[in-house]
Order: structure tokens, then C-alpha cells, then sequence
């Protein structure tokens, strides 16, 4: 089954720039080389157990970092303000959801680690049924498309599983999920959001997201 862990590390690599792909030096080193390995360990022993109270101490520190990292207010993003992939309308919906019931601290601009791993969860990861995915690359494919262009992203997905493109991931769409080859249907969304992106691009308000864009899907 997938494991929602490993896909947050490619959330936080194209939503804040941390990766532990990148060569990173002095100060910034130092910080992110003992996170990055706690992080992994968490990873490891997701598989098999429950996490160390070490491992879990430093991924939540790695997401902390890449959320005070990954903060933008691009004038042509129409989700304005967002940390680390998360806009203020998607947090709204979080609350209205009751997703943070019994946290006491809740405000859009003092995100916690554990308030942006809640919101990955239920909002993408837990609508789309991805612990019971088989392929974690095709649980990567479908939710990352999901979390970068929503409604649009369902619909695209539909299409290909040959469900009514309505964008509302029910029953019938998860069902169609379940059964799909895993492989072929992971080039098939790759090849679809490749269209999609490069549609949207030639908009002139999207066309500085382009690269991002593009790299985000080409370096998977």
C-alpha cells in the first residue's frame, strides 16, 4: 500500500525547495542533514511499526523548516497567499471541516507542522483512498495532480479512468481507481497533466509558473 510519508517528501521539495537531492552548505547543512535522516527513519519504520518518538520529533522539524521556507504571494496566483502549498481557502475549508477540533493555536499564518500534514491528509491524500492504493507511484500521481489543480485534476483523471468527468472523487471514481493498471495509468495522467499544464501556461498571468510546472511533473 502507499505510504503518505514518502509523498510528502516531493511536497516539500516543490512546494518549499527541500530536498535532500539538493547540496545544501555551512549553517543550512547542519540543520537539514540530521532532519532528512530522522525523516527517512520515519519512512523505514511506517512500514514495519510505530515510528520513534526521535523520528517523528525530527520530520515534524522538516516540515516546520519547509513551511517557514515554502511561504509565496505571487500576483497572478489567483489562491493568493500560500505556505507551502496550502492557501488561505483551502485552510478555510480545513476548518470548516473540523480538521484542527482541539488544536489551540489555529491561524492560516502560524501553520503547524502537524495543522499542513492534517490538511495533506484529509483534504488530498484520504479523498482519494490512497493507503489503499497498491502503486505508490500511481497514489503519488493521482493526489500531487489533485493537490496542484483540484476539481480539474479529477476531471482529467475521470476522463481517463472512463467515469463521468463530474470532478467529485465518489464511489464509482475510487472503484474505477482500484481496478486500473497501475503503470499504464500513471503515463496516461502524466501525459494528460503535461496537456493540461502546457494549456494553461500559454495564459499570459501563468506563463512565470511554467518552468515549476513543468519541472515539478518532468523530474518525477
Amino acid at each position: 500500500m502507499a505510504i503518505l510519508y514518502k509523498f510528502v517528501k516531493h511536497l516539500l521539495k516543490y512546494e518549499a525547495g527541500i530536498s535532500e537531492d539538493f547540496e545544501y552548505f555551512g549553517k543550512e547543512k547542519e540543520i537539514l542533514t540530521p532532519l532528512f535522516v530522522g525523516y527517512n527513519q520515519m519512512i523505514e519504520m511506517n512500514s514495519w511499526g510505530i515510528p520513534s518518538g526521535e523520528s517523528v520529533k525530527k520530520t515534524h522539524e522538516l516540515i516546520d523548516y519547509a513551511i517557514k521556507q515554502g511561504v509565496s504571494n505571487h500576483k497572478n496566483d489567483p489562491g493568493g497567499l500560500t505556505i507551502c502549498g496550502i492557501t488561505k481557502d483551502t485552510w478555510n475549508k480545513a476548518c470548516s471541516l473540523g480538521v484542527f477540533l482541539g488544536h489551540k493555536d489555529v491561524s492560516f499564518e502560524k501553520m503547524t507542522s502537524v495543522q499542513w500534514f492534517l490538511i495533506v491528509r484529509r483534504l488530498y491524500w484520504d479523498v482519494w483512498k490512497a493507503d489503499d492504493i497498491l502503486s505508490q507511484e500511481l497514489a503519488e500521481q493521482v493526489v500531487d495532480f489533485y493537490f496542484h489543480s483540484g476539481m480539474s485534476a479529477t476531471r482529467q483523471i475521470q476522463k481517463l479512468l472512463h467515469v463521468m468527468p463530474d470532478g467529485i472523487v465518489g464511489p464509482k471514481t475510487l472503484n474505477a481507481l482500484k481496478y486500473a493498471q497501475g503503470s499504464a495509468l500513471c503515463s496516461q495522467i502524466k501525459r494528460a497533466r503535461l496537456d493540461f499544464l502546457l494549456k494553461l501556461s500559454r495564459r499570459d498571468k501563468y506563463s512565470a509558473f511554467a518552468y515549476g510546472w513543468l519541472r515539478r511533473l518532468v523530474d518525477w
